[in-house]
């Protein structure tokens, strides 16, 4: 009944109790941080002392996260005629908010004891009481009282952007952007909530989605896999991304180096939202290999059903019918969008210290849109 690490590497197999993960503070070569975007994962944030918002060109590391600051560094390069990409600006919530938004609610000592109570299961181990701990952790997080004041200055501060549908840029997606995730040797892919297609009118849909990305730091996966790093609950912190949400017809993620392949990039496409890449739904999309000989077309999508934004807050699901497609039709579409993708590709991976990055982003219209770069683990 003990839980453990798993650490799978290229030499073997290791297996160790968990209960040693916290058993001394992180080490400061706990992780090989990308020199120029992250920090060292035992430097200290700087939290601020109030609940507020931080224009997306004034976000730091420091402030706002790496995956903030890349996103900052993105709205740059795309102005540079050769990126041959669009980037999203928008705004931060930075670190420090959550801990304020607690202090108004008069329940700092609260949450320090549940912090206590979570650091103690970790080490002892036992999976049904480190469950217990995060799932309290995240309730209390999302029954927290947001001043509505933050929600409409987020909903009003975001400047719209062309979103490819009929929503005239009134939606937004609000996005994690943590202190442990986006770094070299630790992307924390997958670990944290990111939430799409809130009402930018909607002050508690804003909230909602703000608590939620808050609470995902404390989810039992997040808590295990930063253990795992000997990361200790109280040093993980939370800013939030705001920016606005788009209608894409097809989203794509990019890995700068194939897994597979020498001189090569790997990207997969698929209609629609970028969820149906995210979430594992069943079925495939378009795969192009590209490289200097040229663009292979590895797989062709064959998802039933592609997820679209609208403007009631969810997604809706479209029958798809690929003859209508022309990347499944044309191979010149395919041979040309895999050309624009693999000079993106390279040419992010040469602004980011020549660091093999991990892209994801989409098509609207005839714009190519970066979401996000982060090393490619």
């Amino acid at each position: 009944g003990q839980s453990v690490v798993m650490e799978a590497t290229g030499n073997g197999l290791k297996i160790h109790a968990m209960e040693h993960a916290l058993a001394t503070e992180p080490a400061a070569s706990t992780l090989a941080a990308n020199p120029t975007t992250a920090p060292s994962l035992t430097s200290s944030p700087k939290l601020s002392q109030q609940a507020n918002i931080v224009p997306l060109s004034h976000a730091e590391i420091e402030t706002s996260g790496a995956k903030a600051y890349a996103c900052r560094e993105l709205v740059e390069l795309s102005k540079e005629a050769k990126s041959y990409f669009r980037a999203l600006d928008g705004l931060v919530v930075p670190y420090g908010s959550l801990e304020s938004v607690i202090a108004l609610n008069s329940a700092t000592s609260e949450w320090a004891a549940l912090l206590d109570e979570a650091v103690a299961a970790l080490k002892v181990g036992v999976p049904s009481d480190i469950e217990t701990i995060c799932d309290r952790l995240q309730d209390f997080v999302t029954s927290l009282s947001v001043p509505k004041t933050l929600a409409v200055m987020i909903g009003k501060a975001v400047a719209s952007e062309d979103d490819g549908g009929s929503d005239k840029g009134q939606l937004l997606m609000l996005r994690s952007s943590a202190n442990v995730e986006d770094l070299a040797g630790l992307s924390g892919a997958g670990l944290y909530d990111s939430i799409t297609n809130v009402r930018r009118d909607d002050p508690e849909s804003i909230e909602r989605a703000l608590k939620k990305v808050w609470a995902s730091l404390f989810s039992r996966r997040a808590m295990l896999a930063r253990a795992s790093l000997g990361i200790h609950p109280k040093d993980a912190h939370m800013a939030v991304l705001v920016q606005p949400q788009l209608a894409p017809a097809l989203s794509f993620v990019l890995h700068s180096s194939h897994p597979m392949e020498e001189d090569a990039l790997l990207a997969e496409l698929a209609p629609g939202h970028g969820e149906l890449l995210a979430s594992g739904t069943r079925g495939s999309g378009w795969r192009l290999t590209v490289s200097p000989s040229g663009v292979v077309s590895d797989s062709f999508a064959n998802f039933s059903e592609a997820l679209l934004p609208n403007y009631a807050g969810t997604l809706t699901s479209k029958t798809m019918d690929y003859s209508r497609e022309e990347l499944s039709c044309s191979s010149e579409a395919r041979e040309r969008l895999g050309k624009q993708l693999g000079v993106v590709g390279k040419y992010l991976e040469a602004s980011f210290g020549g660091v093999a990055q991990d892209v994801e982003g989409a098509i609207v219209g005839d714009a190519l849109y970066v979401f996000q770069t982060r090393p490619q683990p």
